[in-house]
């Protein structure tokens, strides 16, 4: 078969894929990928058809594939990362999104799941530092403040760091009621009850079921 002929196979398989024909596209990668195996493209983008289809174990082969094959693909280290994070299997996890930045410094989807498993494995201090590469990337960064901040008030009881973070998240997103609110919450812990007062009210009126969560 010809390269071409491979070719069209692939791409019936990504205009399936994208049609969320999964099956049809599953038969197209496989035909292809049974005339030519280290073909790279049919090979990622099966692995990350089955991510979305959770399909994790099967992920993760193909992609540790595409990776043996083509070592400096960033994305492909990530979404490898990524498989075997929803495998449990967190220190290889760890392995390839470190290696995914050593190709893409600036991919803040690594940084930022590097923050996520530290805070999740109470590795706090490392969690600081991969929010904070995350927002040197990606300063408008919102989840990453909002999870700072939480790390500065709950963890470190550093308020005004927390209060900080926050001002700056909410002038970027000022209709974000969890925002408001934990900003409110930083205020108080601080015992600057009236900035804490009207963040709440701002908050509460944004989204009412807050209302019983203000202390």
């Amino acid at each position: 078969i010809s390269p071409k002929e491979v070719l069209a196979l692939y791409n019936a398989a990504n205009a399936a894929y994208h049609m969320q024909q999964y099956d049809v596209a599953e038969t197209y990668f496989k035909r292809a990928l049974a005339e030519k195996p280290d073909h790279v493209e049919s090979l990622n983008n099966l692995g990350i058809m089955y991510m979305d289809l959770k399909r994790y174990d099967q992920a993760a082969s193909l992609l540790g594939k595409v990776v043996e094959l083509e070592p400096s693909r960033a994305l492909t280290w990530f979404e490898l990362g990524m498989a075997k994070n929803a495998l449990g299997r967190k220190d290889e996890a760890v392995a390839h999104w470190k290696e995914a930045l050593k190709h893409d410094p600036k991919l803040k989807e690594a940084t930022y799941n590097l923050a996520r498993l530290s805070e999740d494995q109470e590795r706090y201090d490392d969690a600081i530092s991969w929010y904070q590469k995350t927002l040197d990337i990606d300063p408008k960064h919102l989840n990453a403040m909002l999870n700072l901040s939480q790390i500065y008030g709950r963890v470190k009881q550093d308020y005004g760091g927390a209060i900080t973070l926050l001002e700056q998240a909410v002038k970027l997103a000022p209709n974000h009621a969890a925002l408001r609110f934990n900003l409110g919450m930083a205020y108080h812990m601080a015992g600057e009850e009236g900035s804490a007062q009207k963040s709440f009210e701002r908050a509460v009126s944004l989204d009412p079921s807050l209302r019983q969560a203000v202390p």
